[in-house]
């Protein structure tokens, strides 16, 4: 699993410079949710989603889960006791408590929309990891419960300024472990001296496996959110 240690003093100074629209975001997962649901975010990150969310409706019953604790740190910070916040793996990740909503916003996995199709993308590398995962989401939903995907764009290189003249760097490489992987090299820069760097790894799953996938984790697909920004699926 991929870990944002490296980075968690950056993250937050790369995300509000326009790397996510989080406003929107929420926008788009208020429709789909209600006050009187248990809502819970898988990879919270800095809890910038949830941030946004509560200020749609301060009476969310928020939720979220991360497996860095640096990144939770952060956001314990940014929420206090508005939200419930816990340190997992998703792999391995066993909870009592059910929920309504779970929300992937890119910490766990996003489909990514090419124009003419929409692959899943995930930071598991293999097929076992990604099942459990998967599995764990249903095994803490309702019946019925929803399971909301950020769709993004297609990862590509590029270079970003920053403030306090921090450059963002990242790089897309076909990955060495298998074909169906992508991996990202990103760095944060000052005057050519990199202050943190991280590189992670993406797995791809197109059509067909992410039905097999999610059909095996008791899921059904239910295809894009109205305003495009989610894919939606339900536990059967």
């Amino acid at each position: 699993m991929n870990e944002y240690t490296g980075i968690a003093d950056y993250y937050d100074l790369l995300m509000n410079s326009g790397y996510y629209n989080y406003e929107k975001i929420a926008k788009a997962i208020a429709p789909l949710i209600n006050s009187n649901q248990k809502i819970i975010e898988i990879g919270v990150g800095t809890g910038l989603v949830l941030e946004k969310l509560l200020e749609i409706d301060p009476q969310y019953n928020l939720t979220g889960m991360d497996h860095t604790q640096a990144m939770l740190d952060i956001a314990n910070k940014r929420l206090g006791n508005r939200v419930q916040l816990f340190e997992a793996d998703i792999v391995s990740m066993s909870i009592s408590e059910k929920f309504d909503v779970a929300i992937s916003n890119g910490g766990l996995c996003a489909f990514v929309d090419s124009g003419s199709e929409c692959d899943f993308y995930t930071h598991l590398v293999d097929d076992e990891s990604n099942l459990r995962a998967i599995q764990n989401i249903a095994n803490c939903l309702n019946k019925g419960g929803l399971f909301l995907i950020n769709i993004q764009s297609v990862h590509e290189s590029y270079d970003k300024p920053l403030t306090g003249g921090i450059v963002y760097s990242q790089e897309i490489f076909e990955s060495t472990l298998n074909k169906d992987c992508i991996e990202k090299a990103f760095y944060f820069k000052k005057d050519e001296t990199i202050c943190a760097q991280q590189r992670l790894i993406y797995k791809i799953y197109k059509q067909d496996k992410i039905e097999e996938l999610y059909n095996k984790a008791d899921f059904q697909l239910k295809g894009k959110d109205k305003s495009g920004q989610f894919f939606v699926c339900s536990k059967k």
